[in-house]
């Protein structure tokens, strides 16, 4: 049980690491588009650079919400049933899902 448990939160370390490159790939992409935001001639280039924003963005939300589910999962009473545990850090992903998209879009 316990080589089970390190796996998950070595697993879910190696999601939060590649969900943070997603993120600094979203804020890359967003600068990018900033500079040629305006430009005549370059409206396909804008359009290519939001739609990578935006794949970047949904990686980086789903891979956050898994990695923090996993470890919800983990730091979660194993004496619960299965699907208690799997409402719970459904729960928690989500929330926190959802708080770090409100925080990014709203900036």
């Amino acid at each position: 049980m316990k080589g089970r448990r390190i796996i998950l939160v070595v697993f879910s370390a190696m999601l939060l690491i590649v969900a943070a490159l997603a993120w600094v790939s979203y804020v890359g992409q967003g600068i990018a588009y900033g500079d040629l935001f305006g430009v005549s001639g370059r409206e396909a280039d804008l359009a290519e650079l939001g739609r990578r924003a935006l794949r970047s963005l949904w990686i980086a939300a789903s891979l956050e919400a898994l990695a923090v589910g996993l470890i919800t999962w983990v730091v979660s009473d194993p004496d619960r049933s299965v699907w208690g545990r799997l409402v719970i850090s459904s729960g928690v992903a989500l929330f926190v899902d959802v708080c770090t998209y409100a925080v990014v879009r709203g900036m």
